[in-house]
């Protein structure tokens, strides 16, 4: 084996000595601390013989208890302090620890014997201000869970990272929460947190967003029957601005979403009636005007035909009887217009003959004709509605609208227009009268808009009613051209 060079074993012993002598600096230093650590502590500090007269006072203490030393072991500070002392002695303990009261202020007491000086010391720390601050923290507890549990809903404190409930008053649950229990077991009867695109974890949409959140879910309430809730969450940060946990209460709305539900049911009924009352109406409509043509008509031209045969054979001279006949025949005219009038409004034969672009050109002329209010037309060519059901929806939606107009938009125009837009039949109406208000618009007694409004929804459709005003009316409806 090779030996050191001397100087390095010399420079180790060197190295040795001042860690020696730093180690011995260092006791010295902690043994003049000790000695006037009574001195300079910050509570009081209390030294006595072994039969527990007071021997010494460090400044603290004589300005605590000025009148300690007079009164001895009837001051609170050394209640019973002789029993103490022999119970140390005997047990060999080193320190006792006790509380106790003066006034209004609360003291920790550590006894110590300290046996090479025969001597006792006791060190006072003053706890009044850490037990108000402490009874405080109770009061302000109490009354926070009587808050939770005054709360007739769920409520919950989440931790963000493991999903386990902190906290939860007793509406959320029976009896006392096992230890780390989870959110998703309580409320979901699972083992792995919850989340579908349905039902989104308020949990992990909180982490994500840090945001509040407000969704609805499926729990379980504490009698185990699953019920339609509400979540109300809301974020707690650490420090460093992650989320920590999860305040989360919860309303039940089970009963919300069955009258929603029924509601819901109750409407799509009533518009599947609308719906069959409508086609009803448009099926009697047309048996009435086939029977009109097929009996009255017929027979006012035969009528008409007979008159026209005694005209013929009455006398030159019964210059009486010629112009009565005459005046018969216009009657019968006047009377085959208005059945052909009625006819038409009942159910409009361009329509069934000649398809929808027709008979929207010939309503618009009429509507022309009868009102003075001008008609400008505009149909893309590339549409062909073939579905009756669709034709006379939409035809009936312009009949409704154009009735509007007449009866109160003091119009002088009107622009008519039908195209393909996305996959949808585009009917849009415009005039430049004084504009409907919104409130006009969804009046509950305006029932013809009500009624283009259920035509298009019946076709899987909307129709939208605007108005500027003073500058007129707009209707715009969209129905998909195929059925779903």
């Amino acid at each position: 084996m090779t030996k050191k060079p001397i100087y390095e074993e010399l420079e180790q012993r060197v190295k040795e000595l001042e860690k020696e002598a730093a180690e011995l600096r260092q006791a010295e230093q902690g043994l003049a601390r000790l000695a006037s650590f009574p001195k300079q502590n910050p509570n009081p500090v209390i030294e006595t013989d072994l039969d527990g007269q007071v021997t010494y006072l460090n400044p603290v203490a004589r300005k605590c208890f000025p009148y300690i030393q007079s009164a001895s072991s009837q001051h609170p500070m050394l209640k019973d302090i002789g029993t103490i002392i022999s119970t140390l002695r005997e047990s060999k303990k080193e320190s006792f620890i006790r509380e106790i009261t003066i006034g209004d202020s609360v003291y920790e007491q550590r006894i110590v014997c300290l046996p090479e000086s025969k001597a006792v010391q006791i060190l006072a720390h003053d706890l009044t201000e850490r037990k108000q601050a402490e009874e405080q923290i109770k009061q302000q507890t109490e009354f926070l869970n009587l808050v939770l549990e005054s709360l007739t809903h769920p409520f919950y404190v989440i931790d963000g990272t493991d999903y386990t409930i902190k906290i939860a008053n007793s509406a959320a649950h029976l009896g006392p929460l096992s230890d780390n229990i989870t959110c998703y077991a309580l409320t979901h009867q699972r083992d792995t947190p919850c989340g579908s695109a349905e039902h989104l974890c308020p949990v992990d949409e909180i982490k994500r967003t840090k945001q509040p959140v407000s969704l609805e879910h499926l729990h379980y309430d504490k009698d185990g029957n699953l019920r339609n809730v509400e979540i109300h969450a809301y974020p707690i940060f650490d420090s460093e601005g992650n989320v920590s946990q999860i305040i989360e209460y919860t309303l039940d709305i089970t009963k919300r979403k069955r009258a929603e539900e029924e509601l819901k049911e109750s409407r799509e009924q009533l518009r599947n009636l609308s719906a069959y009352l409508q086609s009803s109406r448009e099926q009697e409509r047309a048996s009435i005007a086939r029977e009109i043509h097929d009996d009255l008509g017929q027979t006012l031209t035969a009528l008409k035909m007979d008159l026209s045969w005694l005209e013929k054979r009455l006398p030159t001279d019964k210059k009486l009887l010629i112009d009565k006949s005459k005046s018969m025949s216009k009657n019968i005219d006047t009377t085959i217009q208005t059945v052909r009038r009625i006819i038409t409004d009942l159910r409009p034969g361009i329509l069934d003959d000649l398809g929808l672009e027709a008979a929207i050109e010939w309503q618009a002329e009429d509507f022309q004709t009868r009102t003075g209010i001008k008609c400008q037309i505009t149909i893309d060519p590339e549409i062909n509605i073939l579905d009756q059901e669709y034709s006379t929806a939409i035809f009936r939606i312009l009949q409704e609208t154009l009735t509007n107009v007449a009866r109160h938009s003091q119009a002088r125009n009107v622009y008519i227009s039908m195209r393909e837009e996305g996959g949808e039949v585009v009917l849009e109406v415009r005039d430049n009268g004084k504009g409907i208000t919104e409130r006009q618009s969804s009046h509950p007694k305006s029932f013809g808009l009500m009624g283009i409004r259920e035509r298009a929804h019946v076709l899987g459709g909307k129709a939208r009613i605007s108005g500027i005003r003073g500058k007129g009316t707009t209707v715009t409806v969209r129905i998909p051209l195929s059925k779903e």
